[in-house]
């Protein structure tokens, strides 16, 4: 086994360990990552365009928002905390806590692997682009154009936009798998009803990243 290949195996099993815990092993884990890449690690200056806690403004505000780790037309990472899956408790475990025998452990974010977990993604993709920085140009990114409609078509009935991102999700898969074909986020937009463009977007670029639909060129599929 060649040392990198050992050194790779040691980084996976060392951060397999690892609490869930947000701020105490983030920055650690990405400097070590970038090591294991052989790619130059974030600067200790914003100035460069690469680094921790990249300072960006709120646009319409004075507020000033914090990216977890930004590289200039590269990249925004958001780390995120999650709940490590809990094996199940006994009834008696269970009638412990109840009666404050034993202490309960509080949750530290969503379980991996769940649809909270999916659904904190997709919130966590939403806030880095909305705190992404401007362009050379500060221009700020144009909207999705609306459907087109044929005035004669008659309209069909429409599938319910629920508010729940969980349902929103759960419908667009829905949608992609009914669909049959590939098929863009304003055909899809066309078949729910009150839904924007720019939702549906986010999610299906999101199902994309998460490895739950694919993608070519502006069409999606399952």
């Amino acid at each position: 086994m060649s040392d990198h290949a050992s050194t790779l195996e040691s980084f996976i099993a060392h951060w397999s360990k690892g609490e869930a815990n947000e701020r105490a092993n983030s920055q650690t884990f990405l400097l070590q990552l970038t090591q294991m890449l052989g790619v130059p690690a974030p600067s200790n200056t914003h100035e460069h365009g690469y680094s921790f806690e990249f300072p960006v403004k709120v646009p319409g505000t004075s507020n000033t928002n914090f990216l977890d780790l930004y590289r200039r037309a590269h990249f925004v990472l958001k780390s995120k905390q999650f709940a490590a899956l809990r094996e199940e408790q006994s009834e008696l475990a269970l009638v412990a806590q109840k009666a404050g025998v034993i202490e309960g452990k509080a949750k530290s974010g969503p379980v991996r692997g769940t649809a909270a977990w999916d659904d904190a993604m997709i919130r966590a993709r939403g806030q880095a682009e909305l705190t992404l920085p401007k362009g050379k140009a500060g221009k700020p990114r144009q909207p999705l154009a609306p459907p087109l409609r044929s005035p004669r078509a008659k309209p069909a009935a429409k599938t319910a936009w629920l508010k729940p991102l969980a349902d929103r999700i759960r419908a667009t898969e829905q949608a992609l798998h009914a669909a049959g074909h590939p098929v863009t986020a304003e055909e899809l937009t066309s078949i729910f009803a009150r839904a924007k463009p720019v939702d549906l977007q986010e999610i299906l670029d999101s199902l994309v990243t998460l490895g739950r639909a694919h993608r070519s060129g502006e069409k999606f599929s399952v």
